[in-house]
């Protein structure tokens, strides 16, 4: 048996070890390629897990800290908005919002009642509102009062057919409310 019946591969014409067929060589480009590829993410992971490296200074508890930062930021200004324009509903219905999403953000309920009083002050500067009845099945919603939810979203959505908060209150009351097949629908 002659080397080249050993290896089918090489040619009389090619130098032995070279690949024959243009398929070999593709093939041995895709596991550089990917070789390439495995030794990036190595590299990458052995960064990740060096404490001391600080190529990847965005861990879990900075962006929650950043995320807490700028809830605060946001309610800060959202209530020295009211101050600066205490007849705007707007900025009241906002401040209403910032206040339960503290409330979400720290697990401290007694942001939900701030959020019922601006809300409330929102109510009687602003008429016939569907941002405002979104933004009051929100506060059912994390007071977990879902039937209220569905009743404040659906009028919301009958104010305003597209209002994409209640239609996400709707769904989410509905579902709370388990009634899957009727949220899968909405």
């Amino acid at each position: 048996m002659t080397i080249n019946e050993q290896l089918p591969f090489v040619s009389p014409t090619t130098p032995i070890g070279r690949p024959a067929r243009a398929g070999h060589r593709l093939h041995l480009r895709v596991l550089s390629v990917t070789g390439s590829i495995a030794l990036c993410f190595l590299c990458a992971g052995l960064l990740a897990f060096n404490p001391s490296s600080n190529a990847l200074a965005a861990t879990p508890t900075t962006v929650a800290r950043s995320a807490t930062a700028k809830s605060e930021q946001q309610l800060a200004i959202a209530e020295q908005r009211t101050r600066d324009t205490p007849t705007n509903g707007t900025v009241w219905k906002d401040l209403g919002l910032a206040y339960i999403r503290r409330a979400y953000e720290t697990a401290d309920p007694a942001f939900y009642p701030l959020a019922a009083t601006a809300l409330d002050r929102a109510g009687t500067l602003l008429k016939k509102s569907s941002d405002l009845l979104a933004a009051r099945a929100s506060l059912a919603l994390a007071r977990h009062q879902f039937a209220m939810a569905r009743t404040l979203a659906t009028s919301a959505l009958a104010l305003q057919p597209n209002s994409f908060a209640a239609s996400v209150a709707l769904v989410d009351a509905t579902v709370e409310l388990g009634s899957y097949d009727d949220a899968a629908t909405l």
